[in-house]
This record gives structure tokens, sequence and C-alpha cells, in this order.
């Protein structure tokens, strides 16, 4: 489905006119009109063509058009006995050029390669073909578990609550943090499958950042029950017990 919807968004402006109604064609840049269209002859009957550049309009108008094809490959609207006006509009010093012959270039659209069913393939088979988006599905899928085990290691110092704080600024802090991270996995991911971004910050940049972020809140957290300071706020409950 995705193939035939593909080529169908491919084809070039005069195969997807339509008898009878106006069109314009994907560049936004010409407006196209047909009568008739033989699909046997490739032939087409009354034809209107209204181009732009500027501020100078073309009007072309002929009984008969064809389509044809270059040895390279491009695509030519060839319109037979017609006529040509072309000018401003507003002013009187319009051009009209009678015509046997008037061959025009079709800008068609390449057809777009369906990317495969990555989500659907093996990790293993996505190894075997290591394009952009095969491994950015491979970062997706080991990212899961790794950012869960970090999330889960980063839960514990999150979960000590500071009496004079109370428990609103960790859940805000740890709502921020899941935020960042979740977004910084996705977007590595995409630009790992554009080519943005090479695959091995991708992969493990973010994971490892995030693993720092963990790491540092774990030795603020020790270092609030630390030996000296435990000793040390022993020390002054003594004193004041003295006093």
């Amino acid at each position: 489905a995705d193939e035939y919807k593909n080529k169908l968004e491919s084809r070039d402006d005069v195969a997807v006119a339509t008898p009878g109604m106006f069109r314009e064609s994907k560049q936004a840049d010409r407006i196209y009109f047909v009568e008739n269209v033989d699909a046997n002859s490739n032939r087409i009957s009354n034809i209107f063509v209204q181009s732009q550049q500027g501020e100078k309009f073309s009007t072309m108008v002929a009984k008969q058009a064809l389509q044809q094809t270059s040895p390279n490959g491009e695509r030519f609207l060839v319109l037979l006995n017609g006529t040509r006006y072309e000018g401003t509009p507003g002013q009187r010093d319009y051009n009209i050029v009678e015509f046997e012959r008037y061959s025009m270039r079709i800008d068609s659209v390449p057809v777009k390669q369906s990317e495969p069913q990555m989500r659907m393939m093996t990790t293993l088979a996505l190894w075997k073909n290591p394009t952009s988006w095969n491994l950015s599905e491979i970062h997706w899928r080991f990212g899961l578990p790794i950012s869960a085990l970090i999330l889960a290691l980063l839960s514990i110092p999150l979960s000590y609550v500071n009496p004079r704080a109370g428990r609103s600024l960790n859940l805000v802090l740890a709502l921020v943090l899941y935020m960042l991270y979740s977004n910084l996995i996705s977007v590595s991911n995409t630009w790992v499958g554009q080519g943005k971004l090479p695959v091995q910050v991708g992969m493990w940049g973010i994971h490892s950042l995030m693993l720092v972020i963990t790491m540092l809140m774990f030795y603020r957290r020790l270092m609030l029950f630390s030996p000296q300071r435990l000793l040390a706020q022993a020390r002054i409950y003594f004193r004041g017990l003295r006093k």
C-alpha cells in the first residue's frame, strides 16, 4: 500500500490533471486545464497552461498536446498549434506569439523508496544491513532497557526527602529529568537515522550523560551521610548538651 501511495504522489503534473478541471502544479508555479486526455495515444486536446516568472505571466493555449521523453529521461509537454500570451497584469505591452510546436519540461517527482518495516525486522537482520535508519532502530531497542535501568538508579537519590524542602522539589526535578532524557533519546534517534549524528554519539552519548548525572546525585546524597559529616554533627550536638 505504501509503495502504491508513493507512486501516485510521484506522478508528474500533467499525469494528475483531471479533464475539465484546473490543476495547480506541485511547485505552485503553473496552472493546467485540459479538456480531454487520450491515455492510449498519450495526447491531450485543448490545453491551457499559465505560468509566472517574477511579475510576468505567461498563458498558452493549444488545440493539441502530447508528452514525450528525451533520451536522458526528461519528460516534456509538447504543445501543437497554439498561442502564447506574455506580459504583466495591468499593462498593455503583451506579447502574442503563435506557434506550431512548443516544448516545456515537466518537473517530475522521483519515486520515493519506502523504508522497510524496521520494527518488524529482527535485531540480527538490522545488524547485517547497517543503514542509518536500521542503526537508529537498534539504538532505540537497546536504549529502552538502558534508560529504564538508569531511571531506576536515579530514583534512589531522588527518593531522599529533605525536611526543609519537602517532596515537591524532588518530584519536579524527577519530572524535568525524565522529560529531558526522553526527548533527547527521541531526537538523537531521529538524527542518527537522518545521518546528522554519528551512531556512537547517538547511541551512547545521551545515556552516558544521564549516567554521570545519576552518579553525581548519588555522590551528593552519600556525602550527606558520610562518617565525617555524621561525626561533626554529633560533636555539635554534644557540645550543645554540655552548654
